[in-house]
C-alpha cells in the first residue's frame, strides 16, 4: 500500500505537465510539418528557376561586355587593310591583331575562341582568330562560316552587340557574344569581334547554381521532415503517458475512497526530531487537533499505559531480527470523545548506514472503537 502511494505521488508531477495533449495534436503537427517541407521545396524550385534565369543573363551579359571591350582594342584601319584571304598572313596589321587576340584569350581562360569576322556578300568569314596556326581549330584568313544562322546575320547587319546560343557548328556547341567594330570617322561597321564560351561550361555553371539551390532546399525540407517525425513520435509518447496518468489518477481516487472507508491513516516518526507527522485521517482516528505538533512522547501519552512501549518493543524486535517491516496493535484514547480505539499499524523502517534508523512510517487502521 505504501509503495502504491509513493508511485502515485512521484508520477503525478511529471505526467500532469502533458495532461492537455491529445493524439490529434500529434496528427495536426505532423501534417503541418509535411506542408512546411513541401512549401520549402516549392520555394526552392521557384528560386532555382529564378536564379537559373538570372545566372543565364549574368553569363551572357558578362560575355557581351568582354566582346565589346575587345572591339575597342581593334583599329578599324587594320581591318580595312586586310583582304580576307591568306595573303593577309604577311601583313603587319594581321600579325598585330593576332597577337592582341591571343593576349585577350590568355587573360580570359574560360573563353574558348576570340575572333574577328566580316561579310563577303554570301557568308560571314574569319579575318583573324586567337588560335595557334598549328591547332586543328585554327581558322585562316578568309575561311567562310556558312553555319551562321539568320539571327546571327541579322545581328551582324544591325550594328548592335548581341549574344546567341547555345548553338552548334563544326567546332562544337557555343554561346557567342558579338560586338561590332565601328569606324568612328564614318560611323560604318568594318567587322565584328566574336567571343565564344563553351556550351558545356555555360550549362555547367547553370547546373551548379540550380543544383546548389535545390540541394539546400531538399536538405532543409528533409531536416524539417525528420523533425516532424521526431515531434510526432514524441507527442504520441506524451499522449500515451497522459493516458496512463488518467488511469493512475483513477486508481488514486479509488484508493482514497478505500482509505476513507477503512479509516486508513498514515503517520511518520523521525527519531532525531522526535516529531510524528499525521495525515488528516490519522488526526480523525486519534482526535488530535490538526494544528497541533505531535511529538513522540505526546503520541505515547494518548496510548493506554500498557501499550506505550508497544511501538518501541516491536521496532527493537524488528531490528534484532534484521527486518524492515513489522506490524503492531495498540490502543489509545481518542482526544475528541475519549473513545477507546484499537489500531493496527503496518510499519516500515528506514535506515541510513551508520546512522541506523532514520525514520519509521506506517498506516493506522481502526479495528474497534468503544465509547
Amino acid at each position: 500500500m505504501e509503495k502504491s502511494w509513493a508511485f502515485l505521488f512521484a508520477g503525478e508531477y511529471n505526467i500532469n505537465v502533458f495532461k492537455n495533449l491529445t493524439s490529434r495534436n500529434a496528427y495536426v503537427l505532423y501534417h503541418g510539418v509535411i506542408c512546411l517541407a513541401a512549401f520549402i521545396l516549392l520555394v526552392g524550385l521557384f528560386v532555382m528557376l529564378k536564379m537559373g534565369q538570372d545566372t543565364k543573363e549574368e553569363l551572357k551579359q558578362g560575355l557581351l561586355i568582354r566582346a565589346q571591350n575587345a572591339a575597342l582594342f581593334v583599329n578599324p584601319n587594320h581591318i580595312r587593310a586586310m583582304q580576307g584571304n591568306e595573303s593577309d598572313l604577311l601583313l603587319p596589321e594581321y600579325i598585330q591583331l593576332k597577337e592582341k587576340l591571343i593576349a585577350l584569350r590568355e587573360i580570359n581562360p574560360d573563353v574558348r575562341f576570340i575572333y574577328i569576322m566580316g561579310y563577303n556578300g554570301e557568308h560571314l568569314f574569319f579575318y583573324v582568330d586567337s588560335e595557334d596556326p598549328t591547332s586543328e581549330d585554327y581558322s585562316p584568313p578568309g575561311q567562310e562560316y556558312p553555319e551562321a544562322s539568320a539571327e546571327e546575320l541579322i545581328g551582324y547587319f544591325s550594328n548592335d552587340s548581341y549574344v546567341i546560343g547555345p548553338t552548334e557548328d563544326r567546332w562544337g556547341g557555343w554561346v557567342s557574344a558579338m560586338a561590332p567594330i565601328i569606324d568612328t570617322t564614318t560611323g560604318t561597321r568594318v567587322g565584328v569581334v566574336g567571343v565564344d564560351l563553351s556550351a558545356d561550361d555555360y550549362e555547367g555553371q547553370l547546373i551548379f547554381v540550380r543544383g546548389t539551390i535545390i540541394a539546400i532546399s531538399i536538405l532543409i525540407a528533409s531536416l524539417i521532415f525528420v523533425l516532424g517525425l521526431y515531434l510526432r513520435k514524441s507527442m504520441q509518447h506524451i499522449y500515451a503517458l497522459n493516458q496512463k496518468n488518467e488511469k493512475l489518477e483513477s486508481t488514486k481516487g479509488e484508493l482514497e475512497k478505500i482509505q476513507k472507508l477503512v479509516q486508513l491513516g498514515k503517520w511518520r516518526w523521525t527519531p532525531l526530531s522526535a516529531f510524528v507527522s499525521f495525515d488528516d485521517t490519522m488526526h480523525e482516528i486519534t482526535g488530535v487537533p490538526k494544528d497541533k505538533k505531535v511529538t513522540y512522547p505526546y503520541f505515547q501519552s494518548i496510548l493506554l499505559p500498557e501499550d506505550r512501549n508497544a511501538l518501541d518493543d516491536a521496532l527493537a524486535k524488528a531490528n534484532a531480527d534484521g527486518k524492515d517491516e513489522f506490524t503492531v496493535v495498540y490502543h489509545l484514547t481518542r482526544q475528541t470523545d475519549n473513545a477507546l480505539v484499537t489500531i493496527k499499524s503496518s510499519c516500515t523502517i528506514e535506515r541510513s548506514g551508520s546512522d541506523g534508523v532514520t525514520a519509521v512510517s506506517g498506516t493506522a487502521q481502526e479495528l474497534e472503537c468503544s465509547v
